[in-house]
């Protein structure tokens, strides 16, 4: 055990000591190919951190000062963070009270040419560290990097559920900036190009947004929910095609609509507990007109009852207020089904007078 731990001083202090002397000719094309194959090694070789910022620390304090950009950039591509931490501690000595100033894409430029997702991330992982070290120098990279990320959100067309959780990290780490989050993230996060993936998207965040409602960085839940709908442009209606899929789906013997239609259901319910009633009320009448539009694609359910208890009931239970009555396209989809189960062409509800109207039949008495 002693001599492992004396061993492992003695390599640290060999490492060390050959770090220092390799900076003296970095200059020199041999120079800068011993310090690359150092720091390849101490990356690659499982150093802990103390190890690992003792002996990359110099290399960059070296580079920032003297300006030698190539083996910063090897640093970087190797460690971010470690090199982040030496940077930011640089950068808060040489524009103390002029943080605004400073030229991030001269340190940074090679994250901004990341796609969004990962773009995303390191913009995560270098927020940390900037803000542990130096809230002033941070307050600036945040500042350059909302515009980095402006410019990519412009650009970025395809959202998938993949972007879930670097999308979850933007709010909470930009929690400070509501206005940032519900007009500018959001808005383009929701007006994507549509697809399934896209659509799972929207939902999962929805969920998340209120599962984690009452945490501070999502106490404006609400603004981004009414972003979110007003921004999705249909893709949170439920579609008649997924009421019950075709081809294997056929093959069940009873559809599961409680799964099929758990999701919608569970979205119009939290919509409505948030306080989201206009947008709520707009996702529901533009599926049940899409219902009766295009019933011919779904009128030969195998299950009306599931459709009637797992779509129809928990959505009129939730609106206590009657708004199922001011949308006559969802008592049109109930009687449709109801129409189904007994099986008769009965005459359609007659607007003059409550409940169904019935040929008069003449009765004998013998």
């Amino acid at each position: 055990m002693l001599f492992a731990e004396t061993t492992h001083e003695m390599t640290d202090n060999l490492i060390l000591t050959t770090v220092e002397s390799s900076i003296d000719g970095l200059y020199t094309p041999e120079g800068h190919f011993l310090t690359e194959n150092i720091i390849d090694e101490l990356c690659d070789s499982g150093n802990d951190t103390q190890v690992l910022c003792t002996c990359i620390n110099p290399i960059v304090n070296w580079c920032l000062r003297s300006g030698y950009m190539p083996l910063y950039t090897t640093a970087f591509r190797k460690t971010p963070i470690t090199v982040v931490h030496v940077l930011v501690e640089y950068l808060a000595k040489k524009y103390q009270n002029s943080e605004d100033s400073i030229d991030w894409k001269e340190w940074l430029d090679n994250i901004t040419k990341k796609p969004i997702g990962r773009f995303g991330i390191s913009y995560r992982n270098s927020s940390r560290t900037i803000l542990a070290v130096s809230p002033p120098v941070w307050k600036s990279f945040d500042a350059w990097s909302e515009t980095i990320m402006d410019e990519k959100l412009d650009s970025e067309l395809s959202w998938e559920y993949k972007d879930l959780e670097m999308i979850l990290d933007l709010i909470r780490l930009r929690c400070d900036n509501t206005h940032w989050i519900v007009n500018r993230l959001l808005p383009r996060v929701a007006s994507g190009y549509h697809n399934e993936g896209h659509s799972a998207l929207l939902i999962q965040l929805l969920f998340h947004i209120y599962q984690f409602r009452k945490e501070p960085q999502l106490k404006y839940a609400k603004a981004m929910f009414e972003s979110i709908i007003n921004h999705s442009d249909g893709k949170l209606n439920f579609s008649p095609d997924r009421l019950e899929p075709t081809e294997e789906a056929w093959l069940v013997q009873t559809p599961r609509h409680d799964m099929i239609c758990g999701p919608f259901v569970r979205l119009t319910t939290e919509c409505h507990a948030i306080g989201a009633f206009v947008e709520v009320f707009r996702v529901l009448k533009e599926t049940f007109s899409l219902f009766v539009a295009e019933k011919v694609k779904w009128i030969l359910v195998k299950d009306p009852f599931g459709v009637i208890f797992c779509l129809i009931t928990p959505l009129i239970r939730l609106s206590a207020d009657d708004l199922w009555r001011k949308i006559p396209a969802w008592s049109e989809v109930l009687e449709l089904l109801v129409r189904k189960i007994i099986r008769l062409d009965l005459p359609r509800q007659s607007q003059a007078v409550g409940g169904l109207v019935f040929p008069r039949v003449r009765l004998w008495v013998l």
